[in-house]
């Protein structure tokens, strides 16, 4: 019987889950976890270094180090701490590429089967650009790869580990707190059939930033008690972060933990900071993050259209949920009528990915899947300000639509298209997420002499030869493309992600 395997892509960590022979297994890497850090070391000579061995080279080698996830998940890269790249370093693509390798290495040791195709769990928020490059790192890891979202193989996982019969109708609010966002969505389960809802994401918010925020308050406290800037040295950036990451992790389970850091106080001499963290100092540090975590909350259900009452049941996932401060404001904001809460492991999305495989191949009865886009796409004629939406916030995927643009001339006879999404930012002037116009990609193409009036950076609204007709289509793995309809009936091709900025 083939394989069906699903690989969790995620900023801190990933995993790799295979279902053969009626049963789902969470595989483990060479040495023993069943997850591996998202983390590639680039030596001067010699392979790729990646996971736990990467991660423990960082503090020395930051600058050759490279966290493909995070980084692609457009994070706030913690530069002040921990420099994650340079500009001699490989690029994304390559990164994530050798980190796939050695996923599906250890899924092929441990199955005995060369891994070369697999479900791949990527962030909803990640756009067409950024799905591309996950793609194309696939394909060169040998993979061929299928693009889902979390809240899919979360659904699918939990449909599987609640042990009831799958026709049961349940809508569940998904929250999955990971290194570098968080992400909501509102998902309904009836009769062999995922829906998903609404999905949105705060890329600004994750545990990566909470980590920054206590580090940057261990630093501050040295220098202030010890006269030491821990930030000037790598080794002691590092260990700050890693210091913060652990007091964080402490704080979920006691109200207070002390750490501790050497330091480097002279050429010879050594000393040690240490101090207490409580969860009252998270609150004072991090407390604005954790509101904003409600704020996208209520944003996801006004989108999918249900009541707090509708709610039957909330999914934690990732390893920041598990913050008091999270569920503190979780109870406050569904009251008295707090659904049934179940906190998923660290493998299920990967299991749920392997899950989803296994319903493509046939293995498993066939699913209906509902999938929706977390953010509207919009288009503007280069040299223009006005935007048109192409696909609002929470299409079905795919989708297709035509429209209209007009072209504006520009210099050396071209004309170009911008794609635009929006991104979630918080509002610094009130509590709230406010969505602001981000360029995804670009497309610029010569035309021939005369096609369009000599008017530079002119609109011709009246002329019907500036009107340009265009069918934009998301595929099932969410990547936009586009067929410019000419003239002549005939259609070009265009690919924004190859030629976004």
């Amino acid at each position: 019987m083939s394989q069906s395997i699903g690989i969790d892509f995620g900023a801190y960590q990933s995993s790799i889950a295979v279902f053969a022979q009626n049963r789902i297994v969470a595989i483990a890497n060479e040495e023993g976890a069943t997850s591996t850090p998202s983390v590639v070391f680039f030596p001067e000579t010699g392979k790729p270094v990646i996971g736990s061995k990467a991660r423990r080279t960082a503090g020395l080698a930051p600058e050759r180090v490279l966290m493909p996830a995070q980084l692609l998940a457009a994070a706030p890269p913690p530069s002040d701490f921990f420099p994650l790249s340079s500009e001699n370093m490989p690029n994304l693509e390559q990164a994530t590429a050798a980190l796939f390798r050695k996923l599906a290495h250890d899924a092929g040791s441990a199955s005995q089967n060369p891994i070369t195709e697999a479900t791949v769990v990527v962030p909803c928020s990640f756009d067409t650009k950024q799905r591309s490059i996950v793609l194309q790192a696939a394909q060169h890891a040998g993979i061929q790869a299928h693009l889902i979202e979390g809240a899919v193989a979360a659904s699918l996982a939990y449909i599987v580990e609640r042990k009831t019969h799958a026709s049961q109708n349940e809508t569940l609010l998904i929250l999955d707190l990971g290194a570098s966002r968080l992400e909501a969505s509102v998902v309904e389960i009836a009769d062999n059939t995922i829906e998903v809802c609404a999905s949105a994401a705060d890329p600004g918010l994750g545990s990566a930033q909470i980590d920054q925020r206590i580090a940057g308050h261990f630093a501050e406290l040295c220098r202030q008690e010890q006269g030491i800037d821990l930030q000037q040295a790598t080794a002691s950036r590092y260990g700050l972060l890693r210091l913060a990451e652990q007091a964080k992790i402490d704080l979920s389970s006691v109200t207070r933990t002390r750490v501790e850091l050497p330091m480097k106080k002279g050429k010879n001499e050594w000393g040690r900071f240490r101090t207490v963290l409580t969860r009252e100092d998270l609150e004072t540090l991090a407390g604005d993050l954790f509101d904003r975590s409600l704020s996208l909350t209520a944003a996801v259900l006004h989108a999918s259209g249900r009541w707090l009452e509708e709610i039957d049941g909330l999914l934690l996932l990732g390893g920041g949920i598990h913050s008091p401060a999270i569920k503190t404001r979780l109870h406050r904001f569904f009251g008295s009528d707090l659904p049934t809460v179940r906190e998923g492991t660290t493998t299920v999305i990967a299991k749920g990915a392997a899950l989803y495989a296994a319903t493509r191949h046939g293995i498993l009865r066939p699913m209906t899947f509902f999938r929706t886009s977390a953010f509207p796409i919009g288009a503007r004629m280069t040299g223009t300000e006005e935007i048109k939406e192409i696909f609002p916030h929470g299409v079905p995927m795919p989708a297709r639509q035509h429209t209209r643009l007009h072209a504006i001339k520009e210099k050396n006879n071209t004309w170009g298209v911008d794609i635009l999404t929006w991104t979630h930012k918080p509002d610094t002037t009130s509590d709230n997420l406010v969505s602001l116009p981000r360029l995804i990609g670009h497309y610029r193409r010569s035309v021939p002499e005369g096609e369009i009036p000599k008017k530079p950076q002119t609109l011709l609204e009246k002329n019907s030869s500036t009107k340009r007709d265009i069918v934009f289509e998301i595929d099932e793995d969410g990547i936009l493309s586009a067929d410019l309809v000419s003239s002549g009936k005939q259609k070009e091709s265009l690919r924004f992600f190859r030629s976004a900025p």
